[in-house]
């Protein structure tokens, strides 16, 4: 990928309270760094910009985050959709981009050059919703443009987007993952990562 298009904004969500994981997963060390100063360093290598929505230990995880680049959502005990609703709508009223790139805090695994290959394809296919392959199904992170953004804004269960992106089979391209789709739910999930990494 040469340069990152200006058109497009990056939200990550870290609003999560991580009832399964038992502490916030925000701040969970991998390889010296929080798992949240992780995925903001990944993505400022793929994005001018970015926004990451907080919520829940606001006040432990935000000195995470750059000055100007977080905002907080106070419905976050609704669930992640809740989150991608406020993220949208901040970036709108800031930014007004053309497509918006949502990703999460506790994938780890994934490469930079999955993100690469997420913007490549839709600066190809900018009307699409370009997404994460999970097995035969879409997820995140996934990159869409800005005729979806009401659809974005009408979400609120804990769901998130994933809902809505298995109703829009017609508008979305899937890419395969480069590294692993590991979600981190659970303390042994973590100790999985660990155990990985220490292996390398």
């Amino acid at each position: 990928m040469k340069s990152p298009p200006d058109h497009l904004y990056a939200l990550i969500l870290a609003a999560g309270n991580a009832n399964r994981m038992g502490r916030p997963k925000q701040s969970l060390i991998w390889k010296g760094e929080t798992l949240l100063t992780h995925a903001i360093q990944k993505i400022r290598d793929v994005v001018h910009h970015y926004l990451v929505v907080l919520g829940a230990n606001n006040e432990l995880i935000s000195p995470l985050v750059p000055d100007g680049h977080s905002t907080v959502n106070q419905y976050w005990k609704g669930g992640m959709g809740t989150s991608i609703a406020h993220g949208v709508s901040e970036l709108e009223k800031k930014f007004n981009p053309s497509a918006i790139l949502i990703q999460l805090v506790d994938q780890p695994l994934l490469k930079k050059r999955h993100f690469e290959k997420l913007i490549e394809r839709h600066l190809k296919d900018p009307k699409k919703i370009i997404c994460t392959a999970y097995e035969n199904k879409a997820g995140v992170p996934a990159i869409f443009p800005q005729s979806f953004f009401e659809d974005l804004k009408t979400l609120k269960a804990d769901f998130g987007a994933r809902n809505l992106l298995n109703e829009m089979k017609k508008d979305i391209v899937m890419v395969k993952p480069h590294g692993q789709l590991l979600d981190l739910d659970t303390p042994e999930d973590y100790a999985s990562l660990l155990a990985l990494d220490s292996s390398e």
